[in-house]
């Protein structure tokens, strides 16, 4: 069964048979399908009448399909495609008016099958223009049939096609998995909530087609002016909570930002430690290297030493050199290896200092880049982030701006309709009490 989306004033409805979704005082029911599609229209009317009865192909007129449930009859008109931006205001105007003399005393519900993921507001004008050429009170009358079987949020990003429905009153159902029991549900509620009038032409060129009250023209016209201030005042409601939610979501991204930038800076601390280690850890380094150096020299000054008293030892055995010539040979090679050593000993601590200090060159150039690439970064995602702040809150100045200029003039031209409704009722009860006064 359909999960079907409840918004606005549409309230859940409980499931009826199928014979008693018309009225006892109503012999028929008359359905105007419109869509940009004719096949999903067409498709539209087999659910509504529960059998095959449209061909999925297109027709270039009207189609008309009567069905016979108990005693009553449902009438089914498929229009070709009057939201057709190509077709002229003249050529609109004739086949409106052919749609409503095929539906008389006039249509009882508009049946919107429609797709939002291809719906633009061009479409929504289209729409909009021709209901009020059925009447003004059209969308009273409206049901939109969403036809398209992705997911039923879809719809909501579609800002065109969210005013649309607001416009039908929300009234709106999904065709993926409907029923036809539910189907017929929503349009028996549409007739009890318009059981008072029905649609019909007028002929009048510059109102287009009006609605044939039952009720007497003043009763009818405040009640009109009544309903369309509350639909009015529900409209600037919905606006001002659609704002709200927009201010709260931009301190929302303000509020994230905000904790982007503490992160950066605990990110930035860590960072600062860690160089404070690496620094802690080359002071050490170079002390031991002190401490190398000193041992060297003390190795050196103990080799001098030796070495003095060598010389001393041969000065004082040069009498016995012949004798010992073999034994300071033996000395000789010794201190010629001692030398080897020392010199390789001292080479291989020359190569250490100079791998030490190209290590030290190396690692503070290293600590000066990241330095530079971190303050770099922070900027950027400072400044940028200052700049998308600045546009957000710059457009969202614009839009209350223009949402407030809306509803000043909305306010100033009803007051101004209801005035001159005022001085007009008033005028006739002043003529018709100086006619009864004459008489």
């Amino acid at each position: 069964m359909a999960a079907e989306t409840v918004t606005g004033d549409v309230q859940p409805l409980k499931r009826s048979n199928s014979q008693d979704f018309i009225p006892p005082y109503m012999s028929e029911l008359l359905v105007v399908l419109l869509g940009n599609s004719w096949s999903e229209r067409s498709s539209a009317g087999n659910l509504l009448l529960g059998e095959t009865k449209f061909n999925t192909e297109e027709e270039p007129d009207f189609v008309t399909v009567r069905e016979q449930i108990k005693e009553k009859e449902i009438v089914l008109i498929n229009t070709p495609d009057l939201l057709n931006p190509t077709i002229s205001e003249d050529k609109l105007r004739e086949r409106v008016e052919l749609c409503v003399r095929l539906s008389d005393p006039g249509p009882h519900v508009f049946l919107l099958v429609l797709q939002p993921e291809d719906f633009t507001e061009e479409h929504r004008v289209r729409i909009c223009r021709v209901l009020e050429l059925f009447s003004d009170q059209s969308f009273d009358r409206s049901l939109v049939l969403i036809s398209a079987s992705r997911e039923e949020s879809s719809f909501e990003n579609n800002l065109s096609f969210r005013d649309l429905i607001r416009e039908c009153r929300y009234r709106y159902l999904f065709q993926k998995n409907l029923e036809r029991s539910e189907l017929l549900t929503r349009l028996s509620q549409i007739l009890k909530e318009n059981s008072r009038e029905d649609l019909s032409g007028d002929g009048s060129e510059d109102s287009g087609l009006t609605m044939k009250p039952t009720l007497s023209d003043d009763e009818f016209q405040q009640e009109r002016i009544q309903k369309e201030k509350e639909n009015l005042r529900r409209k600037h409601l919905e606006d001002l909570k659609q704002i709200r939610e927009q201010i709260e979501l931009t301190e929302k991204q303000l509020k994230e930002k905000d904790e982007c930038i503490h992160r950066e800076q605990e990110l930035r601390k860590k960072e600062e430690s860690q160089k404070q280690e690496w620094r802690r850890k080359a002071e050490a380094a170079e002390n031991k290297l002190q401490s190398e150096r000193e041992q060297k020299v003390n190795a050196e000054r103990k080799l001098e030493l030796i070495t003095k008293e060598m010389k001393k030892e041969r000065e004082e055995d040069e009498k016995r050199r012949k004798k010992e010539e073999s034994q300071k040979q033996e000395w000789k090679r010794k201190v010629e290896a001692a030398e080897n050593k020392l010199r390789s000993e001292r080479e291989q601590r020359e190569n250490a200092e100079r791998k030490l200090e190209l290590t030290r060159r190396e690692m503070k150039k290293e600590m000066n880049w990241q330095r530079d690439a971190w303050d770099k970064e922070r900027k950027e995602i400072y400044e940028r982030m200052l700049q998308e702040s600045r546009e957000v809150l710059e457009e969202e100045r614009t839009r209350n701006r223009k949402l407030l200029e809306e509803l000043y003039r909305k306010r100033k031209k009803w007051m101004y309709a209801l005035f001159g409704l005022l001085f007009v009722i008033f005028s006739s009860l002043f003529y018709l009490f100086l006619s009864g006064g004459l008489t």
